[in-house]
């Protein structure tokens, strides 16, 4: 189930980490330490990223990031430039009625959509999951087009919480 809303690259996917205070994705992939220490110090990310094997998203993935032992995310525009689902990311002050407020213009337009609140407890995504893979930039004028109008509805929101759109880009 988890696997057939969640769709994007089959041929990668990201994994969080962590360091020092700071976090994000990556691409989950196998690297070869020898040729990143070999190379100057000026050349490893390059190195790293040349010698690196990326890893291909499997239901042990997916299985490890539900049972919560690790963190995945999916890259969501495919090769072709489609989309299996369109996320849109509020996460600043005034997050809780902003995404209601596109919640509710999604419901106004027959737009099927769902909310979850985001890791840190302070945001939301509001997903929109295709039947089909639709280019990217037909689904991201759907989210603008939303993001639009939704204000009409509340006058009083200006959506300032709104961050971006997953995929980020067309």
């Amino acid at each position: 189930l988890f696997r057939s809303l969640f769709r994007g690259r089959e041929d990668m996917y990201a994994k969080r980490w962590e360091k020092g205070g700071n976090s994000g994705y990556a691409p989950a992939a196998i690297m070869d330490w020898n040729a990143i220490r070999a190379a100057k110090p000026e050349d490893r990310k390059r190195a790293a990223r040349k010698t690196r094997s990326l890893l291909p998203l499997t239901d042990q993935a997916v299985r490890d990031h539900l049972e919560g032992k690790s963190t995945i995310g999916v890259y969501p525009l495919l090769p072709d430039e489609r989309c299996w689902f369109l996320a849109v990311d509020f996460d600043k002050s005034g997050w809780k009625q902003d995404a209601l407020a596109y919640l509710a213009t999604c419901r106004r337009f027959h737009v099927p959509a769902v909310v979850e609140r985001s890791r840190s407890g302070n945001g939301a995504h509001i997903w929109m999951f295709f039947d089909r893979p639709v280019p990217a930039t037909e689904a991201r004028r759907l989210g603008s087009a939303i993001l639009t109008r939704a204000p009409e509805s509340r006058h009083d929101i200006g959506l300032d919480s709104y961050d971006r759109f997953f995929p980020n880009q067309d």
